[in-house]
């Protein structure tokens, strides 16, 4: 009997120590908590977002002898009828897709060319050492090596190439991120500058994913950007996670104290715990009331922001302004 009582104590810790941790909504993923989902805002409510499946930060294991693959192997994608491929010159990229739109320094501290001129077929291309050694997108008909295609369902196949997966969506890949490991540099990622870098790709991304939806691109708004940083700033100093921040002020009541609007509409989305902006944006775009405010159509201008504070509890913090005035 009291073996008994013992096991069902113990059987009651562990579940209600799993319900904690279900509540809190965050799993450690290298060494800090992720947030894997938080209340959207638009207008004056809130809409409950469900958890759905968690992320997980595991690797399966299992006893087959390791692949070996060339360090800098030659991972080709097509997109829309052209070809980038790892190692392809810069030349040649030029060649193909013209000049960037922008270029800058960003995740895994390489240069990176921006082609977001023509959301239709944006694509962001990694360069090191006159070669291309990566590259993202996430507009519509890529084709990688073959063997995977956006908007279709396929597995992991290959532990070199990321594929990003739409869960709202048939679990359909609708974006690729490739990256040769050898070419990655040490960066300091809690810099403002790089900060604000990781801004602008996932306002990029986030129009990519518009267009592709058949919606109109936002517009810039230098002041939802501005009110974007302030409060992603605010949350980690004070280390809290709401849309409401703490003396009260909605996400609308922040815009306004920058640049009195007449406003007509207005949304905010909020994340923490990554490091890249394009990893916010799928986190929002796999959670029902986040994606809402991605597509919405009554939105016209948008700002992204983001903060990093060492004391807090996720370090990280990114939130997007959604405005029509």
């Amino acid at each position: 009997m009291r073996a008994k009582k013992v096991l069902l104590f113990i059987f009651a810790a562990v579940l209600g120590l799993s319900l904690l941790s279900y509540a809190r909504r965050e799993i450690p993923v290298d060494g800090r908590l992720v947030l894997l989902d938080v209340l959207p805002m638009f207008g004056r409510k809130s809409i409950p977002v469900p958890t759905g499946e968690k992320r997980t930060a595991g690797e399966t294991e299992n006893a087959d002898l390791p692949i070996e693959r060339p360090a800098r192997r030659r991972i080709a994608m097509n997109l829309q009828g052209k070809e980038i491929y790892t190692g392809q010159k810069i030349e040649q990229l030029r060649q193909i897709f013209g000049e960037p739109d922008r270029i800058e320094m960003g995740i895994y501290g390489l240069q990176w060319y921006i082609y977001h001129k023509d959301y239709s077929c944006f694509l962001m291309a990694a360069v090191s050492d006159g070669v291309v050694c990566g590259y993202y997108t996430n507009s519509a008909g890529f084709e990688i090596d073959g063997r995977a295609k956006a908007d279709t369902c396929c597995g992991d196949w290959d532990p070199d190439i990321k594929l990003y997966r739409d869960k709202l969506d048939g679990d359909k890949v609708y974006a690729v991120f490739v990256v040769w490991e050898e070419s990655k540099q040490s960066i300091d990622t809690t810099e403002r500058e790089f900060l604000g870098i990781q801004a602008r790709e996932n306002f990029d991304v986030t129009n990519a994913f518009r267009v592709k939806k058949g919606l109109n691109p936002l517009l810039w708004d230098e002041i939802a950007a501005e009110a974007a940083r302030l409060h992603a700033i605010d949350m980690g100093k004070k280390d809290y996670f709401s849309h409401i921040s703490l003396d009260g002020r909605t996400p609308i009541d922040r815009y306004l104290r920058l640049c009195p609007v007449a406003w007509r509409a207005w949304g905010e989305n909020i994340s923490a715990g990554r490091e890249f902006g394009i990893d916010h944006f799928d986190a929002w775009l796999n959670s029902e009331g986040h994606r809402e405010n991605l597509l919405s159509d009554k939105f016209k201008y948008l700002g992204v922001g983001a903060a990093y504070c060492e004391e807090s509890t996720y370090r990280y913090y990114f939130g997007q302004t959604f405005i029509t005035y």
